[in-house]
């Protein structure tokens, strides 16, 4: 089968490796949709994160169950699935950066195997399924939005809350879409350029945007929220905003750490800041949430994709993302 390899640094091949093989608790998946994700896609792709090369790219994808294990009760044959994967190839030399761009998957049942086993679960699974009926690139944008929305509901974001997001791309907009629809007030946006300040106040719902090139973060928040915001997510992965996110609290608030800072930047001595929350996303217990929000058309998901290529195509897709020419690139299979 072919998969989509990052050879090197900045440098992506098509490789063809072979088929995985489901064991009694896996499922075999065909993968059918996916998209970049824009922050860490790339950070694997230049060599900041994952590794080492060569590795098999891809976490946001949805396939289509068309075998199973004997011992598998929670998919069936046709089922779409939500992040199928692969895991490494010792004997090509290959290692996986979460494995996913491969035209099949593997899914595990942990409800199976741990009612087998009578141990208990301590997390909702994140290969969750849905009904034939799904756009899959539609559902493959509801992996961002159940990661986001799980983690304000453990960060403990509530109705009425102050809150100020940095960064401008999908899981930016993710979360802003989310804190409007949780009740958040004012919800601030900062970004860098002036377009995708536009797109957050449109497409994102914030109420407010700064745009950090030109205005002074703190003294904007300020001006916006008074005494500070209560919550403030890092959603880009750069350490240099963390003393932003920190400055513009108010008593109280805390910081949610989203973004995969590369390894070139080390690690900050602000993240040991007693307001830094542990907060973590948990897709599968917003599973059902999320997916009846986007069906009811609350949230958008399918809007979020600006660009479709083939998956061969995942090199010109790194270069549209680097030029600043797309949002969000959606793959077919």
């Amino acid at each position: 089968m072919k998969a989509v390899i990052v050879e090197r640094n900045n440098k992506v091949g098509i490789w063809d490796i072979p088929e995985p093989k489901a064991s009694d608790y896996q499922a075999k998946v065909k993968v059918i949709a996916g998209s970049l994700c824009n922050s860490t896609d790339t950070k694997i792709l230049h060599g900041e994160f994952a590794g080492p090369h060569p590795v098999i790219l891809g976490h946001e994808v949805v396939g289509e169950v068309v075998e199973t294990g004997s011992k598998v009760r929670m998919y069936k044959k046709g089922d779409l699935v939500v992040r199928p994967r692969v895991t490494a190839y010792p004997e090509l030399e290959l290692g996986t950066a979460f494995g996913s761009f491969v035209e099949y998957g593997l899914v595990t049942d942990e409800f199976a195997r741990e009612e087998d086993e009578g141990s208990k679960r301590q997390r909702m699974p994140n290969q969750t399924r849905a009904d034939p009926s799904w756009d899959p690139l539609a559902l493959v944008q509801t992996i961002t939005l159940k990661e986001t929305l799980s983690f304000l509901k453990n960060l403990g974001v509530e109705e009425g809350d102050a809150i100020l997001i940095f960064g401008t791309g999908p899981v930016g907009l993710s979360f802003s879409i989310w804190a409007r629809h949780l009740g958040c007030d004012p919800v601030i946006v900062v970004g860098r350029r002036d377009e995708a300040c536009r797109k957050a106040l449109d497409f994102g719902r914030a109420t407010h945007v700064i745009n950090n090139q030109g205005e002074n973060v703190v003294n904007s928040v300020r001006r916006i929220a008074g005494e500070g915001v209560k919550f403030s997510i890092e959603a880009i992965g750069e350490n240099a905003v963390l003393r932003d996110c920190l400055e513009c609290l108010k008593t109280g608030g805390e910081i949610g750490i989203y973004g995969v800072s590369p390894n070139s930047q080390g690690k900050s001595p602000l993240l040991q800041d007693p307001r830094v929350s542990k907060a973590r996303p948990d897709e599968g217990a917003v599973d059902q949430e999320v997916l009846e929000a986007v069906k009811k058309g609350l949230i958008p998901a399918r809007e979020f994709v600006t660009h479709e290529l083939k998956f061969e195509e995942c090199e010109h897709a790194f270069q549209l993302l680097a030029e600043k020419k797309a949002f969000k690139i959606g793959f077919s299979f």
